[in-house]
């Protein structure tokens, strides 16, 4: 790397930038142009552009189609993953050691987590590459940790008496269309009565998703259902909105999420000592909303529904992940299995494998 002679410092809008030079005129002048493409909101593409001024435009041109949510995540990938190791940098200087640092830093992480940043590092780079930034992506041949795998499982059967007890309680209902629509807790927010419609006799729901073009579906609504929702909410329901009208926020929600797990948790039995509930729980610490919406598919799943409809119904964008949910094993379906092969008892003391919930 050159060593320039003097180097100046300044702060624009809370952010500290830096410029070099061999003389001072120099300094002054690269100082001035830089003040004036801030102040202009416009960076200056070329070999010298940093990978957080790059990172910039990348998202703002080639993240156009997403939600407000997605931006915000990615945004936060960014700043907790990537720019903290190599945002002062070069784009024309970041080697692949750099960008498996990154990745290397991660272990330990969900797989999930790691796989995103590696995408998001690819998008980076290769557009840098097309913008003729740089000749060859650094991520070429990078290698991502294993990372860990959190498997979703279905409710138990005392789960699932819980939640429709206390979904009695009209604030409860979205979380009914995750468990009898699959719907994802942001997609159960939005549902409205018109959203109900009715496709050559048969009731649906048309789920308004937004995360992939295949989120956007119809499912088959099933009529004791609608009854029920009818019946908890008469004359219509708007499933989005507290109780002062406004739309849930991803804290309302958490907070919804908490008070449905304390509701489930006194109607399974837990003790209460001034309005704090007594361990041990009987709901088991992984109940998460989205166990409903894995219960869906595993519904789907025995009520024999084929696989590429049910990847339709769950609104995936690939089959593999309808099927990843299709292949897990469960008790039901093994002796299922069992009683079509003409077994009907199960030897004593064999568990099955993989088995996780009811």
């Amino acid at each position: 790397m050159k060593e320039y002679k003097y180097k100046k410092t300044f702060t624009f809008e809370g952010k500290r930038y830096k410029v070099y030079g061999d003389t001072l005129e120099e300094v002054i002048q690269k100082k001035a142009l830089k003040v004036r493409d801030l102040e202009e909101a416009r960076v200056v593409l070329n070999r010298s552009t940093t990978v957080r001024e790059w990172s910039k435009v990348c998202v703002d041109t080639y993240k156009v189609n997403v939600s407000e949510k997605s931006r915000h995540n990615i945004e936060n990938m960014l700043e907790n993953h990537i720019l903290d190791h190599i945002g002062q940098m070069a784009v024309s200087k970041v080697k692949p050691v750099h960008c498996q640092a990154i990745l290397n830093d991660m272990s330990g992480m969900s797989k999930d987590m790691i796989s995103k940043v590696h995408q998001l590092l690819n998008l980076i780079f290769r557009t840098a590459r097309e913008n003729q930034l740089i000749v060859t992506e650094p991520t070429s041949g990078i290698v991502r940790p294993e990372g860990n795998v959190s498997f979703r499982r279905s409710i138990t059967d005392e789960e699932r008496r819980a939640l429709l007890k206390v979904c009695e309680d009209v604030k409860y209902i979205p979380y009914l269309f995750m468990l009898y629509c699959g719907c994802r807790p942001a997609e159960a927010l939005k549902v409205r009565s018109n959203d109900i419609v009715s496709i050559e006799g048969v009731t649906a729901l048309h789920i308004r998703g937004t995360k992939t073009k295949n989120a956007d579906r119809y499912v088959p609504l099933p009529l004791d259902f609608l009854s029920y929702v009818n019946e908890v909410s008469p004359g219509g329901f708007n499933l989005f909105a507290e109780k002062n009208g406004k739309e849930h926020t991803e804290s309302t929600f958490r907070w919804l999420t908490h008070c449905l797990k304390r509701d489930m948790n006194i109607e399974m039995g837990a003790r209460t000592y001034r309005n704090q509930l007594i361990p041990p729980l009987p709901l088991a610490s992984d109940f998460t909303p989205y166990c409903l919406r894995h219960t869906y598919c595993t519904d789907l799943k025995k009520a024999g529904v084929p696989l590429g409809i049910a990847k339709d119904y769950m609104g995936h964008a690939d089959i593999s992940m309808t099927a990843n949910i299709y292949s897990h094993s469960d008790t039901d379906t093994f002796l299922a299995g069992a009683r079509c092969l003409g077994i009907e008892g199960i030897p004593p003391g064999i568990p099955l494998k993989g088995s996780k919930s009811s």
